[in-house]
């Protein structure tokens, strides 16, 4: 039967038809595989990365969401009748083999299992291998364009006489766009003009519109000091769980500005109005509050607060001037170069093992600006700046139109 031409004819056709099957059917699956993995990250089907540094999470989420969409390509029926829990147990194996490397395994549980041909093999190797190199190439250039804003804040607060940078316009500018620098996975709640009533209204506001806040009474703060500007306030989950909230608070100080008593004071009054609010005293959220700048003062006054506040005790809580375990209230005083010191250090195996030639990519790029503002201007542009602020005055937001309406008119 086999050897009849009929046979044989019969035999191409059906070839013919499954090909052009699978041409047909490719648009429709490159749309369903786009929603299955919005799916399973809505229903949190996917590993969460929560140890991982917020650039190797955002590495490894992209890599299994692009290794889910290209075997639903291939066929979708692995995923079909799956429960809740087995897609999760399937979708975490696939995660431990990526991981550690054993894509050969994944193709040779593939080939046992599923009718697979050899094209479409060899499309789904072309297409992990193509994405982990991607998201390396990507995770290089985000690193890359931290250690440029580093640069850049450097060139802004250790370069006072050559560049004449000031707080409001330069410094204050660059760390509101790569906020990351003082903690990573915060959101910016608000920077440099709201009020702190302002911004703490406007952050129950959004805690409410999450539904992480339930109680509906009107905030009411009562204090001197509550019309006084924070420069950076973020807001982010604490690494004690889910439950806990993390608050940071930053001072910026003009680069001739020396840090002393008067400095300190400033920090403190902050905290007195956030402490005098009932509504942010809770025992899952944590206060961090950062006064950074150059140098400290000639009177021995910070260091003095330091050593009386430590104790004798060294490594996190080296810069701490002020500590309420109780309330998880702390107080750190920071030298710009205590920042960049820690970047460094955080940093460093990260880039020795992506082989960055870190003097070329700093200086061929850093070398032509030459005033505070191109500086600013320039590190904005980086793929390393955040989001904006949350929690905006009437004239910040006039000012974000503006800007868009320019860069619509010059498009």
């Amino acid at each position: 039967m086999s050897k009849t031409p009929e046979y044989k004819t019969y035999k191409k056709i059906l070839k013919f038809l499954d090909n052009l099957l699978h041409d047909h059917r490719k648009p429709f699956l490159e749309k369903a595989s786009r929603e299955i993995v919005r799916d399973f990250e809505s229903k949190k089907i996917f590993p969460q990365y929560k140890s991982d540094s917020e650039e190797i999470r955002a590495y490894k989420k992209t890599w299994i969401h692009n290794t889910v969409q290209q075997l639903y390509r291939v066929e979708p029926k692995i995923f079909k009748n799956l429960n809740p829990e087995q897609k999760k147990i399937f979708v975490r194996f696939l995660d431990v083999l990526i991981n550690s490397g054993q894509k050969d395994e994944i193709f040779n549980v593939l080939e046992e299992v599923l009718d697979l041909n050899s094209e479409d093999l060899e499309q789904l190797s072309k297409t992990l291998l193509s994405t982990r190199l991607s998201n390396i190439v990507k995770t290089i250039q985000l690193v890359e364009d931290r250690y440029k804003a580093i640069e850049c804040l450097k060139l802004l607060v250790l370069n006072k006489e050559e560049y004449k940078a000031n707080e409001p316009d330069h410094i204050q500018k660059i760390i509101e766009s790569h906020y990351w620098i003082f903690g990573e996975e915060y959101a910016l709640v608000s920077a440099e003009e709201p009020s702190i009533e302002a911004s703490l209204k406007g952050y129950v506001d959004l805690l409410r519109a999450n539904d992480e806040y339930d109680d509906q009474k009107t905030i009411s703060i009562d204090h001197i000091d509550k019309r006084k500007q924070m420069d950076i306030f973020m807001c982010g989950r604490s690494k004690r769980g889910r439950d806990y909230i993390s608050h940071i608070v930053v001072e910026l100080k003009h680069p001739k500005i020396s840090l002393g008593e008067d400095q300190l004071s400033q920090v403190k009054k902050y905290m007195r109005v956030i402490r005098n609010t009932d509504e942010f005293n809770s025992a899952n959220s944590t206060w961090d509050f950062y006064l950074v700048g150059n140098k400290f003062d000639s009177l021995g006054y910070m260091a003095g607060e330091i050593r009386n506040n430590n104790k004798g005790q060294n490594g996190e809580y080296s810069s701490c001037v002020f500590s309420d375990p109780q309330l998880n209230y702390n107080i750190f005083v920071k030298k710009w170069s205590e920042v960049f010191n820690e970047f460094e250090i955080r940093y460093e195996f990260l880039l020795e093992k992506l082989a960055l030639e870190r003097k070329r990519l700093l200086h061929n790029e850093l070398d032509d600006l030459s005033t505070a503002n191109k500086i600013v201007e320039y590190s904005s542009s980086l793929s390393s700046a955040k989001p904006e602020a949350l929690v905006k005055t009437k004239k910040q937001s006039g000012k974000n139109k503006k800007s868009k309406r320019k860069k619509v008119n010059n498009d």
